[in-house]
């Protein structure tokens, strides 16, 4: 066979070859890809890049736990572990669908703006069949072509198309039955009307790229208001476990006080009337700490859950946590409401996903508008094909060209002109939505600005509360052995400690919850390097927020289209760049994933 009947097999050949990466190599290009988008949008928004992966991640302190509960079960550690509140949050993050959920939501938003810029570039395309073909048993032919090339769709709307090909036949019947001819086609199309300009043709990346942007401030946003809600169920654990041992410190002293009683009416120094008032006190007290200590395993119960951990796994929060809120606590923010309402303002990610969609909305109206017109395309191509035995040579072979205009020949255009007052409402639903998130945000921002400033105040109420119910009781106790006092005030005033430092401890932990509400509706609450909340970071206009150029009068007037504005240009950028920039994917060390799979031995029930 000569060389150049060769040709096609060894193109069918490499075509084969070209389609044989593993699942896994194809797997690893997507994820390159996608995290380098996701880390740039990422940046853009003021996040830590890397910090992000949908791949299952080893939790050092699910690990901890696990290691932690093995020791306490076998008895080689007196107390169960104790997990610290960012320690929930991270586990939380770990083993909760929803959180999964947003991130696979993130990262399919970034593939599909990796699929709209290859579309937009060369796209190769190619494909072939080869075989024998006989009668009786015996072959009688052989037969193999294969043809390759690419499209390329340009700003424009313009189409350009190119194909190269190849076709062999032999007859084995015949010594001069072989044929072996090449041919070339190229092909371009430019509409003049409807589909024509680069705001039409690059309306699927613009809107992908954009699309991109909302989901990574959407998980953002979604991060904030997960953590907020673990602190609030974490805070309430901690108060339920505060309520317990102040309870139990109450029964312990009614106890003393009831024995003390019992041995002044053995005495004769009292009357049995008041060592039933201790008795009774003490039985009521008891009981509250049976309650009590209930109410705390079930919350207990409830959040081991939430964290996805066994509901029997052995557990227990820092209560260095409650101890440092008052530290914490003693921070407030210093925010006139005028410069949280435009932070807010400013900052919200889900106020400049909602301007952003009032930006798409309008742009839509636009493209519908275009698509009104007539459909008009200008046709232009040529082809050849070789001479035969001779694969190479177009020398003889005639030029086939043509040139003209294609127009659609629907008249009717009901379903351009439906989109295009489709566009046209939705673009004014649009800019209600922005409209009423923006007064719905400046409605809670002062709402939570009132909220942070009550709580505030009824925290130091109840601490001087607290105050005033101990001296209390050490009066009672002193009138009392000087017997200038009956048992019952001594109970009362006992009884009045007790509820002044449970409200203590709810008003510190209610101002400290109104505390992050604030942060959360300002975004002000900060991310750490892992991509979780720190719960702890400064409220300050001079913590390195940028409000200059923002009168306090601004948030009033403002409209949509005077929203700040971070999104992607309208012109989609070039959908080559930044391919090459990450071909393997971002490194990312350290970066706590959302779904990891059962819990370690050691948590089992």
């Amino acid at each position: 066979m000569p060389l150049g009947a060769v040709l096609p097999w060894c193109c069918l050949a490499l075509l084969a070859l070209a389609g044989c990466l593993s699942p896994a190599e194809h797997a690893a290009q997507a994820d390159g890809e996608a995290y380098a988008l996701i880390a740039s949008r990422r940046d853009a928004i003021g996040t830590d890049p890397k910090a992000f992966t949908i791949e299952p991640y080893h939790s050092p302190a699910l690990a901890r736990l696990a290691e932690e509960t093995r020791r306490f079960r076998r008895g080689e550690q007196e107390a169960p572990p104790t997990i610290r509140l960012i320690e929930a949050i991270e586990l939380a993050a770990a083993l909760d669908g929803g959180w999964q959920d947003r991130r696979e939501r993130l990262y399919l938003a970034a593939l599909d703006v990796t699929l709209e810029r290859w579309r937009l570039g060369f796209v190769p395309r190619g494909g072939g069949a080869g075989g024998v073909a006989g009668e009786d048993g015996e072959a009688g032919s052989v037969d193999a072509g294969f043809s390759a090339g690419f499209t390329k769709l340009f700003s424009s709307g313009g189409r350009l198309l190119f194909d190269v090909g190849a076709d062999l036949f032999d007859s084995l019947l015949s010594s001069d039955g072989e044929s072996l001819t090449t041919s070339l086609q190229l092909s371009f199309t430019q509409p003049l009307l409807a589909g024509a300009g680069e705001r039409v043709t690059l309306e699927a990346l613009t809107q992908a790229e954009r699309d991109l942007l909302y989901e990574a401030r959407s998980y953002e946003r979604f991060q904030r208001t997960f953590a907020y809600q673990i602190a609030a169920d974490y805070y309430s654990i901690l108060l339920a476990g505060d309520f317990l041992k102040n309870e139990e410190a109450n029964y312990e002293s009614l106890t003393r006080v009831a024995t003390r009683n019992a041995a002044l009416v053995e005495a004769g120094r009292l009357s049995d009337i008041q060592m039933d008032q201790a008795r009774q006190d003490e039985f009521r007290a008891r009981n509250r700490v049976i309650d009590t200590r209930q109410s705390l395993e079930n919350q207990l119960d409830r959040f081991r859950e939430t964290l996805g951990l066994p509901i029997t796994a052995p557990l227990q929060l820092d209560q260095a946590e409650l101890e440092g809120l008052s530290a914490a606590a003693a921070a407030a923010a210093g925010l006139e409401q005028s410069v949280a309402v435009v932070l807010a303002l400013e900052r919200r990610l889900d106020l400049k996903n909602a301007y952003g969609r009032l930006e798409d909305s309008r742009r839509r109206v636009d493209i519908t508008r275009n698509l009104l017109g007539a459909v008009v395309d200008v046709v232009a191509g040529a082809g050849s094909v070789s001479a035969a035995q001779s694969p190479l040579d177009y020398g003889d072979s005639d030029l086939d060209w043509n040139l003209g205009l294609d127009v659609d020949s629907t008249l009717d255009r009901r379903l351009q002109r439906n989109s295009y007052r489709s566009a046209i409402i939705a673009q004014r639903a649009a800019e209600r939505a922005a409209l009423d998130l923006a007064d719905s945000i400046r409605v809670a921002v002062r709402d939570a600005l009132r909220q942070e400033n009550t709580r505030r105040q009824a925290f130091e109420i109840q601490k001087q509360a607290v105050e005033l119910s101990l001296r209390r009781v050490e009066s009672a106790e002193l009138n009392l052995q000087a017997g200038n006092a009956q048992t019952r005030d001594l109970l009362e005033s006992q009884a009045a400690l007790v509820q002044a430092q449970n409200a203590r401890t709810s008003a510190l932990i209610d101002y400290r919850l109104a505390q992050l509400a604030l942060l959360r509706d300002t975004e002000l609450l900060g991310l750490d390097q892992q991509g979780f909340v720190a719960l702890t970071p400064e409220l300050s206009p001079a913590a390195g927020l940028s409000i200059a150029g923002l009168e306090p009068g601004a948030p009033w007037g403002l409209r949509p289209q005077d929203a700040p504005q971070d999104l992607e240009p309208e012109t989609a950028p070039d959908p080559q760049a930044g391919a090459a920039a990450s071909p393997a994917g971002p490194t990312l060390p350290g970066v706590a994933g959302a779904a990891f799979g059962p819990a370690p031995a050691g948590l089992e029930p």
